[in-house]
């Protein structure tokens, strides 16, 4: 009986140790990748109001998805924290959002990870807004459309080429990606 308690006892503390361990080593990592500029703890995700905005505390090149309560700034194609693993990634086929016509492609993990910024785009439907600040612009884009791809490593975008769009896409699953297709609606000024 004291032979199966102390088992017990070992396993316990063994799975402790695991999770203490990998929580660790995860928080180090973070730090380690903070300091070599892959990760920036003040772009998690936050939600941001107008005072925010018009006091000029967002970023330069942002994404803001209300509905979701998301706000995260974006990275130059080129940058080496423009990259799916740290960060929302701007797809380096994308327009910038002052092409008119153009397509800025947004991509990013949607699983449990702190790199997760698409976790709750599933959410998102016909009518909800996304927003990129860019060049001292608010450009708002209007969700009109949602399909689910099977994951190849290469996305087919269906969408209008005369309008300027955003398109936004993330796993859904092992096996498919879902993709939100917007239409550009409004553009102003940051600061009128």
């Amino acid at each position: 009986m004291g032979s199966m308690k102390k088992r017990k006892s070992i396993l316990a503390y063994s799975i402790l140790l695991t999770f203490l361990l990998v929580f660790f080593i995860n928080c180090n990592s973070s730090l380690t990748h903070s300091r070599v500029g892959r990760i920036d703890f003040s772009s998690r995700p936050r939600i941001v109001g107008k005072k925010e905005m018009e006091n000029n505390v967002v970023a330069p090149f942002s994404l803001s998805i209300p509905k979701i309560s998301l706000y995260v700034p974006l990275y130059d194609v080129d940058d080496p924290k423009n990259n799916v693993n740290y960060n929302v990634e701007i797809n380096k086929k994308s327009d910038m959002p002052n092409v008119i016509g153009g397509n800025l492609i947004l991509e990013a993990h949607s699983g449990t990870g702190y790199h997760s910024y698409f976790k709750y785009l599933y959410k998102l439907e016909k009518g909800d807004l996304v927003n990129i600040i860019y060049h001292d612009s608010i450009y708002t884009y209007q969700i009109s459309d949602y399909y689910e791809i099977i994951k190849v490593g290469k996305a087919r975008i269906h969408r209008d080429f005369d309008k300027s769009t955003i398109t936004l896409i993330t796993c859904v699953g092992d096996k498919k990606q879902g993709i939100h297709i917007g239409y550009l609606v409004k553009k102003e000024s940051l600061y009128s």
